[in-house]
Formats: structure tokens, C-alpha cells, sequence
């Protein structure tokens, strides 16, 4: 069971208590409390994170973003009637995400040396290898992970030496050592 965040007529964003994997193929029942519409979506699992927010137990919860796959005409129209009737227009939501795109895009690149990385982000990018390489079951996992995202092949630019590594460490330290310093610490090791 999950809680509907956001839906559009291409994907919905939802709330769940368990870890879905990224590329899973996922199947959502949405009813439209308008008009007892009862919609079948099937989707693929694009991103999911863990979030900051809990429910009404006190466990974190995932927020996970669901693109929908090909649908039925009738599957189509049912959704459509669905976001007109319950939905919301955010005509600037487009606007905010282009504008942060570009903005992403024309960030400079930072570079650094091997003194510009803390001993501490150091130590934790080689655990984290070192986890990996040890553990190909926990490997695959963030691997798979990090091949779904579309923001890391962005962040990574240029040319990355043990690329598939490098991301898959950088997913499994979620996301908050940069991707350059990450591969500036692999070139750096030893």
C-alpha cells in the first residue's frame, strides 16, 4: 500500500513504507473518489529515497517516482479525468524545474587535488569501495541504482575512470560527496 503524492499523465510520485527497486516494474490502483473510477497504471520505478519524513508510527518513509508505461485508450482517458478532477495546476512547476536544470548546467566545475579532499572524505569513499568490492549482493544493488539515475551520468561529466563504481559508491553514500571528488579519490588511492 502506498499514499499518492503527485500524479500527472505520465507518472505519479508516491509514499511507502518498504524499499522498492529502481527499474522495478510497479503496478498502481488509483480510485477516483469523484467518480469511482478505478484506474490501473503499470510504471517502472525511476528514482526512490529515503526520506526525512515519518509516518504515523515514527518509521521514514520512501517517496519514489513511478513513470507510466504504455496505456490503454480507456486507461488514458480514466487517468486524465482523474488529475482534471482532482488535480492542481502548477503552471510554474515546469518553469522552476528548467530553470533549476540550467542552473545545474551552468554551475562551474569544481576540480580538485588530492589536498583538497578531507581525510575524512577520503576514508569514507575507500570504505565505501571497499564495502562493495567485498560484497557483490550489495554491489549490484547500488550499481543498479545508480544506473536509474539520470542526475548522476549528468554529475559524473567528462570522462570518469571506473564510472559504474564510482556512481555506485556515490549512490550508497547518498549522494553527498560530489561524483568528481569521488573518482579524484579512486585516481588518488594508493
Amino acid at each position: 500500500e502506498v499514499l499518492l503524492l503527485d500524479i500527472s499523465e505520465s507518472g505519479a510520485r508516491i509514499e511507502h513504507r518498504e524499499r522498492i527497486n529502481l527499474g522495478a516494474q510497479s503496478s498502481l490502483q488509483v480510485i477516483n473518489p469523484l467518480n469511482g473510477d478505478d484506474v490501473q497504471i503499470e510504471g517502472c520505478v525511476r528514482w526512490s529515497r529515503l526520506s526525512s519524513d515519518m509516518d504515523a508510527i515514527g518509521q521514514h518513509v520512501y517517496h519514489s517516482a513511478v513513470a507510466f508505461s504504455h496505456m490503454h485508450e480507456d486507461t488514458h482517458q480514466a487517468l486524465a479525468r482523474l488529475v482534471t478532477a482532482c488535480g492542481t495546476h502548477d503552471p510554474g512547476s515546469l518553469d522552476q524545474k528548467r530553470r533549476i536544470i540550467n542552473e545545474r548546467a551552468h554551475l562551474p566545475r569544481l576540480i580538485r587535488t588530492r589536498d583538497q579532499i578531507s581525510a575524512d572524505d577520503m576514508k569514507l569513499v575507500l570504505w565505501a569501495r571497499k564495502t562493495l568490492q567485498l560484497n557483490s549482493e550489495e554491489a549490484l544493488k547500488w550499481y543498479q541504482r545508480a544506473r536509474f539515475s539520470e542526475e548522476a551520468l549528468a554529475a559524473a561529466g567528462g570522462t570518469v575512470h571506473y564510472k559504474d563504481e564510482v556512481l555506485a559508491v556515490w549512490e550508497l553514500l547518498q549522494r553527498r560527496i560530489p561524483v568528481h571528488v569521488i573518482a579524484l579519490a579512486f585516481e588518488n588511492e594508493g
